[in-house]
């Protein structure tokens, strides 16, 4: 199971530094990897919880979906990603193009 809590944390701090212009010390330790971590536990609890996430925390969860993916090997995960991010009006243009590189790389693993 997921814990959303310790994903909403790591999304708020993140979001903080975003707004300060700031870097985030310590961003793969402290974001990358505990949030590839929480969202890697089950790919339909994660895909409900991108579901409820707002515009803005999306696209700073959209930062770790190449480790996401390379982790799960989820083609069910790029997919609702997609639907997701479409339903949630993310650039179009942009979305598509992380999602081709997220394709590119699970048919190089394949």
């Amino acid at each position: 199971m997921i814990d959303k809590n310790k994903i909403y944390y790591m999304l708020g701090l993140r979001m903080f530094y975003d707004e300060q212009g700031w870097e985030q010390p310590n961003y793969e330790k402290d974001f990358q990897i505990p949030m590839t971590e929480e969202l890697s536990k089950n790919i339909d609890e994660t895909i409900e919880f991108l579901e409820e996430l707002n515009a803005n925390n999306f696209i700073l969860v959209i930062e770790i979906l190449d480790e996401l993916i390379e982790k799960t090997q989820s083609h069910k995960l790029i997919c609702a990603i997609k639907r997701i991010g479409k339903e949630k009006n993310i650039d179009e243009k942009w979305l598509n193009h992380e999602i081709e590189l997220l394709s590119q790389m699970l048919q190089h693993k394949i």
